[in-house]
């Protein structure tokens, strides 16, 4: 049962008591009253309360306030009426009777509506009190500020008591929809060993648990200097390839920092800077995806308004990223995991072809074709030293030219194989157009064939 509903039904027992009460009353003093209108007015309100009950409980939720709104001034005037046909032995305890519809609009609608209905309700209680004959004297007038003040009494403790109870649903349900969001996400982030797979299931998390206009992902490139955009929602697919300094603007600073931030205002907030050609962000948040030591990139999400965000917002996303964060580590962990695999299976490959080979030449080509496949190379060789001449010689090969193979044996000391035999240690060549010591800076693989 909701909350909305639970008021109802209390209120609909503070109905029942109250008229059992009037009833109580009237049969104790019916002897001081013309019963032949007295009556119908009690039988009224009864009816009255019956046709409340069935069309609170019934009416659709659009339409529950206006009815409402239509139903207690109603209420209100045959409390009116009764109290002024009660005149002739007025019973105290009905003047406060009007604190009921008060009481009712606080509990559903909260205190604006409370109050407006105790300003009512204190205004028929004057008009019906001064058509009884009632006002008159100093003690009439404490009378009147006593009713008065507790009708609006009511509708102030009603009222802060049903907006607050109504905080504290909204907050459960929100914090329930959060709940339900982390752990939807937390098992698609766990699912999945793909890092790009975890950067799409994050950006879908984020566009659909706090609604941004535009939602990125960047990626600390392998070098460390680089932010590439590496899944988005809301954006061109020319924006979707943006590529920034590591250090730009506040992606840069969140980067650095490893914290959280919240923007209310881009336009007040110094350091940022628009990165979009066809969006305007007014308000954002930008998360780091970090796992203890490591960051692996940012999350940002950007609207069009601002102070469009919140403090749950932002604690939302900050707990999505560090989801992400650990699947991205997993993966990377399950990728080298792969990648070790791999090497220990050529190895071992390797391992066979050498026991099993009848000569050095089969080992040695067995070898170059394993490299290949290990390192996702196009080329491979294996060159022998030769003892008495101190020269490299190519023993097995593939992909290299034959203008290549033509230039002959190669020195120890000299060009990189040359330098590797000479310093007993393994060397690597980003780009052998540009590294000196590289031999043969022209291209080694095959040309077209005629």
């Amino acid at each position: 049962m909701d909350l909305k509903r639970k008021i109802v039904l209390f209120t609909r027992i503070i109905r029942i008591v109250v008229y059992l009460y009037v009833l109580v009353q009237l049969l104790i003093s019916r002897q001081r009253f013309d019963q032949s209108i007295v009556i119908p007015v009690v039988a009224g309100m009864g009816v009255f309360y019956v046709i409340v009950d069935q069309i609170v409980f019934r009416v659709p939720e659009k339409r529950f306030r206006l009815a409402c709104l239509s139903l207690m001034p109603f209420e209100m005037l045959l409390i009116s009426l009764l109290i002024y046909y009660t005149r002739s032995a007025p019973i105290p305890e009905f003047d406060f009777l009007y604190a009921l519809p008060v009481v009712n609009m606080a509990l559903w609608f909260g205190l604006r509506e409370g109050i407006g209905f105790g300003v009512l309700g204190s205004l028929l209680f004057v008009l019906t009190a001064g058509l009884s004959g009632r006002l008159s004297g100093l003690e009439s007038a404490g009378m009147v500020l006593f009713r008065c003040g507790f009708n609006l009494l009511s509708a102030l403790v009603t009222g802060f008591m049903s907006e607050f109870a109504e905080s504290e649903s909204r907050e459960k349900a929100r914090r329930m929809v959060e709940l339900t969001a982390l752990s939807g996400f937390a098992t698609r982030f766990d699912s999945t060993l793909s890092e790009e797979k975890v950067y799409e299931n994050l950006c879908e998390a984020v566009s659909r648990s706090i609604n941004p206009d535009v939602a990125l992902v960047f990626r600390l490139g392998s070098e460390g200097e680089r932010l590439c955009v590496v899944a988005s929602e809301g954006v061109s697919s020319g924006e979707a390839a943006i590529v920034l300094p590591r250090d730009y603007g506040l992606v840069g600073r969140v980067l650095e920092s490893r914290e959280p931030m919240m923007v209310r205002d881009t336009d007040l907030e110094w350091g940022y800077r628009q990165f979009l050609e066809t969006h305007r962000i007014r308000s954002a948040i930008y998360s780091p995806l970090k796992w203890r030591d490591e960051v692996y990139g940012v999350v940002f999400a950007g609207n069009h308004l601002k102070d469009s965000f919140t403090d749950n917002d932002l604690n939302l996303m900050s707990a999505l990223s560090v989801q992400a964060a650990v699947a991205v580590h997993n993966s990377r962990l399950y990728a080298d995991l792969q990648n070790r695999i791999g090497e220990l299976h050529a190895i071992f490959e390797i391992d066979k072809a050498i026991t099993s080979a009848i000569d050095l030449e089969t080992v040695l080509q067995q070898i170059v074709q394993m490299s290949l496949v290990l390192l996702n190379a196009k080329t491979s060789s294996i060159m022998l030293l030769d003892e008495e001449s101190q020269e490299l010689v190519v023993a097995a090969a593939h992909g290299l030219s034959e203008d290549y193979l033509s230039k002959g044996s190669i020195k120890v000391g000299e060009s990189v194989a040359g330098r590797v035999i000479q310093e007993g240690r393994p060397i690597a060549v980003r780009d052998i157009r540009t590294d000196s010591l590289h031999a043969y800076p022209a291209p080694c693989f095959p040309g077209p064939s005629a």
